[in-house]
């Protein structure tokens, strides 16, 4: 005689995703994958006990299994993106430089200074704020001490970040970093994020770019438009610097309207 335990394995199936709902609402992802395949075997007994329901168990049980691989991608993803974030805070520093710190380049800083004051003040919204300046000129000539200056006036978060410290030979891991550099920067507004030897990120696509370096150029514009906090008043300004600002993407130059030469010193 066999031993009808249907009523048995339900009471097992509800406590089990009783306890998934409860997992999964104190963020105890680890419990709640474990929970969302203990239901998924329950009722696959469960199909094998009542033939009549045979599919819709199966059907169910499948569902649960899709759960519990959803909940460990969602694991993955988010120790994924907390190990880019603590990259990224690790390229944080406050800038202790004023403009007075630096000498010369007097219409330079006076340049620099409208923009970032402009970009600072709260704007109507039918107004677009300034998101993007570029400093271009000779090496060796101020650029990052100027970005820093702007930074120090503001009392802003600032992000020194060298092309290479977000160029990665990963697929893909290079668009990471640049949505983790502009989450965090977004995190610790009001931020300014300033790429050295910006055109390593940005090549003009009429060349031949992989699909990871395109992929990675989307990425970057799309931070650059501020798709992500269109309606925050958050200031994150990007100042970005090259010596070759003719290799430059036109797409990506064109989110720089402020273009500001910086030129070698002078004999005074």
């Amino acid at each position: 005689m066999r031993i009808d335990l249907s009523g048995v394995l339900m009471s097992a199936f509800n406590k089990a995703s009783s306890e998934f709902k409860r997992a999964k609402q104190e963020g105890d992802y680890k419990k709640a994958k474990m929970k969302a395949l203990e239901c998924s075997r329950i009722l696959r007994e469960l199909a094998k006990r009542v033939p009549e329901q045979r599919k819709l168990y199966l059907e169910k049980a499948k569902k649960w299994e899709q759960i519990a691989m959803e909940i460990e991608n969602t694991v993955v993803e988010k120790t994924e993106s907390d190990e880019y974030q603590s990259y990224i805070e690790s390229l944080i520093s406050k800038s202790n430089v004023r403009w007075e710190d630096i000498g010369g380049l007097e219409e330079v800083k006076k340049l620099l200074m409208e923009t970032i004051v402009i970009a600072s003040l709260k704007k109507p919204e039918s107004i677009k704020p300034w998101r993007g300046i570029l400093l271009f000129g000779p090496p060796g000539t101020g650029k990052t001490l100027l970005a820093a200056a702007a930074a120090g006036s503001l009392n802003a978060t600032f992000f020194d970040v060298k092309a290479d410290k977000v160029l990665s030979k990963y697929f893909g891991e290079s668009s990471k970093l640049i949505s983790a550099l502009y989450s965090t920067a977004r995190k610790y507004a009001p931020s300014i994020v300033f790429i050295d030897e910006f055109d390593a990120l940005s090549l003009s696509r009429e060349g031949d770019l992989s699909e990871a370096s395109r992929r990675m150029l989307s990425t970057l514009l799309a931070e650059l438009d501020g798709l992500k906090d269109k309606k925050s008043d958050k200031l994150v300004l990007t100042i970005a610097a090259t010596n070759t600002p003719w290799d430059l993407d036109q797409a990506i130059l064109s989110r720089f309207p402020k273009r500001i030469y910086v030129p070698l010193p002078d004999k005074k």
